[in-house]
C-alpha cells in the first residue's frame, strides 16, 4: 500500500514502541510495513520530529511537456464555441488526445452536457440494533489453488459498531451463523437487518421465490425484520460497503498473510481496532463503542 496514505498517528504510534526499545524489524513486521519504510520514517522523525511524518507533494517544480496556456485557452475555446470532442481538438492543436481531454477534465468540460448531480438521501437512526447493515464480500484467494473466502460483516447504523468474520463459502447456512454470532457479539435486541438479494439471505427474485433460506427463516423466529435493499441501489447498504473498503486498506493491504487462520486473526484484531480506538468522522470523531456507551449511559438516566 502506498505509505502515504497512512495516517500519521499510526506511524506515531510505531516511532513510540521504537523509542521504547524495539527493533526496526519488529516493530515493521508488526504493522505490516517493509523494514525500508520504517527506517525512512524513523530517519524523518528523529531529525525533524513529527512534522517528520507527514508526507509532502511528491510533484515536480517543473513540468517541461506540460501544455503552455495559449495552447489551453485555444483547446478550451474549441470545446466551449464549437463543441469538438477531444480526438477532434487535438488534431487541430497538433498534442495528444490524452493531454487534450486531461485539460478538459481540470477545467471541468469533459462532459458536454454537465451531468445533474445525482441526490443522496443521507439517514441515521436512533438507537443501537434499530437498523444493522449485513453484507459479504469475495475475498482474493492469497495463494494460487487455494479456494475463494467470503467475509460477512455487519454493521450497527447508529454507532457504526462493525462484526465480521470469514466464511468458506456464502451459504444460507453460513449466513444463518453469522447472524447468531452476531446477536451473541452486540448482547442488545437488534430490530431490523437490511440485505441485499443475495441467495444466502433471500430467494424473492428467483425462479422459486416461494421458498424461504434458513438465514430469512431464522430472521422470523427471532423477530427480527429482514429488509431488504431496492434493486440496482447498493447504495442503500453503503455504511457496510464502506467497512470493507476500510478493511481493505486498512488491514488487508497492509499485511502479508501468512495463511487463510492469519487473515482472519488479522480481520478480528482490526474489527477490535475499529469499533474501540479507530475515531470516525460521521462519528465527530467518537469511536462506536464510545457512541454505543453514551446511548445506554443516557438512557438509563432519563
Amino acid at each position: 500500500m502506498d505509505s502515504s496514505r497512512i495516517p500519521v498517528a499510526m506511524k506515531q504510534r510505531s516511532i513510540e514502541l521504537l523509542e521504547q526499545g524495539q527493533s526496526v524489524s519488529t516493530v515493521a513486521s508488526l504493522f505490516g510495513w517493509s523494514r525500508q519504510t520504517m527506517s525512512k520514517w524513523w530517519r524523518r522523525y528523529q531529525g525533524a520530529g513529527i512534522e517528520g511524518l507527514v508526507d509532502h507533494s511528491t510533484r515536480p517544480h517543473t513540468s517541461p511537456t506540460q501544455l503552455s496556456d495559449r495552447v489551453v485557452q485555444r483547446i478550451v475555446g474549441l470545446r466551449q464555441r464549437e463543441r469538438l470532442g477531444p480526438a477532434r481538438i487535438a488534431w487541430r492543436v497538433g498534442t495528444s488526445h490524452a493531454s487534450v481531454y486531461r485539460t478538459l477534465c481540470r477545467q471541468r468540460l469533459q462532459y458536454l452536457r454537465p451531468k445533474a448531480p445525482r441526490l443522496i438521501q443521507r439517514y441515521e437512526k436512533t438507537a443501537p440494533g434499530e437498523l444493522l447493515h449485513l453484507d459479504t464480500h469475495t475475498l482474493v484467494p492469497l495463494r494460487r489453488r487455494m479456494p475463494i473466502e467470503y467475509q460477512f460483516a455487519i454493521l450497527d447504523d447508529f454507532s457504526r459498531e462493525a462484526f465480521s468474520r470469514i466464511y468458506p463459502a456464502a451459504t444460507t447456512r453460513a449466513a444463518t451463523d453469522f447472524l447468531l454470532a452476531a446477536l451473541r457479539y452486540y448482547r442488545y435486541p437488534l430490530q431490523a437487518i437490511l440485505t441485499d438479494h443475495a441467495f444466502c439471505f433471500t430467494m424473492r427474485y428467483t425462479a422459486h421465490a416461494e421458498r424461504t433460506p434458513l438465514f430469512a427463516r431464522t430472521c422470523t423466529e427471532l423477530g427480527i425484520r429482514h429488509a431488504l435493499i431496492r434493486p440496482y441501489r447498493p447504495q442503500t447498504n453503503g455504511k457496510v460497503e464502506r467497512f470493507f473498503r476500510t478493511v481493505n486498506e486498512e488491514c488487508y493491504e497492509r499485511i502479508r498473510f501468512r495463511n487463510s487462520q492469519h487473515r482472519a486473526l488479522s480481520l478480528e484484531g482490526f474489527v477490535r481496532y475499529y469499533n474501540y480506538v479507530r475515531p470516525h468522522l460521521s462519528l465527530g470523531g467518537c469511536t462506536p463503542m464510545q457512541r454505543r456507551q453514551a446511548y445506554f449511559k443516557l438512557s438509563t438516566k432519563s
